[in-house]
């Protein structure tokens, strides 16, 4: 009997440094997607000096001489994006199905971003620009979404209850954010935008840090 009990916790230890080893590599993959987006989006400023970055959205980064740099940013954002929802559902003890459903659909959202580009103008003016609009509005408004909720699950989770306050204040400020495009229009829009691209990549990479953390010390 002593002997079975042994060989089950040995199983059970080889399934959990498994288990810990998945969440280690879905964590890197998202710090390394979602950080190359940043990487990205900064690189295109330095290169792409046509566009006023106070005028003009990110998005229209793919338009320029060096748009297939964007395109690979969305792409990026995508992988590294769902790499986050695998994290959080592996990391977070029951985190449940809508908060990594509502993630992921954000990350399913910039990969169709890289496929479908935007208009140059403040205004989309093809069935296409008003597609990449309403397919980044919505992206955003999940992703704000499941923040919320994912919070919620962090008060149930010691490793994780830390984050649950600052979480919060993350996806609040995400969702006072949302509305500085409408709120300073045309000349200011772009300032606007990538305030609110940072409260919620910022976001995104401390949740990937902290369950990379959490998995290596496991």
């Amino acid at each position: 009997m002593k002997m079975i009990n042994r060989a089950a916790r040995a199983l059970a230890g080889h399934r959990a440094s498994r288990t810990d080893r998945r969440t280690y590599l879905a964590a890197m993959i998202s710090l390394v997607g979602v950080g190359a987006f940043v990487v990205g989006v900064l690189v295109l400023h330095l290169l792409n000096r046509d566009l006023n970055p106070a005028q003009h959205t990110i998005s229209e980064y793919v338009l320029g001489s060096f748009g297939w740099i964007q395109t690979v940013d969305f792409l990026a954002a995508g992988v590294g994006t769902l790499a986050l929802a695998l994290t959080l559902s592996r990391a977070v003890n029951d985190p449940g199905r809508i908060a990594p459903v509502l993630i992921g659909s954000f990350g399913v959202c910039m990969l169709l971003l890289a496929f479908i580009p935007t208009d140059v103008t403040p205004e989309p003016t093809t069935t296409v620009g008003w597609a990449h609009g309403l397919i980044a509005m919505a992206g955003f408004a999940l992703l704000i979404a499941g923040m919320f909720v994912i919070a919620g699950k962090f008060r149930r989770d010691a490793a994780w209850s830390a984050l649950r306050t600052p979480t919060i204040a993350w996806a609040g400020t995400a969702s006072a954010t949302f509305f500085l495009m409408p709120i300073l229009g045309p000349p200011g829009q772009g300032i606007g935008q990538r305030i609110f691209i940072a409260v919620l990549f910022s976001w995104m990479l401390a949740m990937a840090y902290h369950a990379s953390n959490l998995a290596r010390s496991a």
